[in-house]
């Protein structure tokens, strides 16, 4: 398990908000599951960039929780309202802003993490960065 955790991690380095958005929804969306490991290393080897994915396939998901997670993270603009304040323009978010971002992220990333019963630093993350 470390080996390939280590694997995804070094695949994934470099890849920014917008690239990892769209191979997380067409993962998901495909219903990508591999139930060995042999077959996690197969998929993680041949992990590659994803168009975006269609608000019509997102719509085809069954499950309406998890369909409305998946539409949510597909139609967030944080990573844009995040770039206006580190590189673009100097943007300074309200207080309100910035509240409201972290709730919507916070939604998303807690909901997304219970459907699809996923481990990790995530909540960890997202629980620090209100102290």
């Amino acid at each position: 398990m470390n080996r390939l955790a280590e694997l995804l991690y070094d695949r994934m380095q470099g890849l920014t908000f917008e690239p990892l958005r769209r191979l997380f929804l067409s993962l998901v969306v495909e219903n990508v599951a591999p139930p060995t490991l042999s077959d996690a290393e197969a998929l993680i080897g041949r992990l590659k960039k994803r168009r975006a994915v269609p608000p019509e396939a997102i719509k085809g998901i069954p499950d309406p929780g998890l369909r409305e997670l998946l539409l949510r993270l597909h139609t967030t603009n944080v990573n844009k309202r995040r770039n206006r304040v580190v590189h673009k323009d100097a943007h300074r978010p309200t207080r309100e802003e910035a509240k409201s971002l972290h709730e919507e992220a916070g939604h998303i990333l807690h909901g997304l993490t219970s459907r699809l019963r996923l481990q990790g630093d995530g909540p960890y993350y997202m629980s620090q960065a209100g102290r």
